[in-house]
């Protein structure tokens, strides 16, 4: 299957599952993608909680740390947004928390919501990785 259609199976696969902390949040969300598209599992270290999820964050000094850190594990490697293609991974400074993000292109991407997916702007963007 080609990473174009893989990557768009993948996003209608999660239109309306709800978030699970740990396992489907926001996060979580876009390592699962790289698992799928790369066959790599991201070694992201396990929470089950929102407040566990910040300790370990804090810890690493930063979202945007803690994804180095794991991803330096795997074959991503970090690019600048302007170099980003479909399926890429980063982290977006969003107003109220960073969020992963999955991108489509340069222009848009998806976030994991509550319940399903968001399209976004890359806006803000604190990191980029080629997977």
């Amino acid at each position: 299957m080609k990473r174009r259609d893989l990557f768009m199976s993948f996003i209608e696969e999660w239109q309306d599952k709800e978030s699970v902390w740990g396992v489907s949040d926001c996060s979580a969300w876009p390592a699962l993608w790289v698992e799928v598209a790369t066959g790599q599992k991201v070694p992201l270290p396990a929470y089950e909680t929102r407040g566990e999820a910040a300790r370990l964050i804090a810890k690493a000094g930063g979202l945007v740390a803690l994804w180095r850190a794991a991803l330096a594990e795997t074959r991503a490697y970090e690019i600048d947004i302007e170099d980003v293609s479909c399926g890429d991974v980063g982290i977006l400074d969003m107003s109220d928390c960073r969020r992963g993000i999955i991108f489509a292109n340069h222009q848009f991407g998806y976030v994991k919501a509550e319940t399903g997916i968001a399209v976004v702007p890359p806006m803000r963007v604190a990191a980029v990785w080629r997977i």
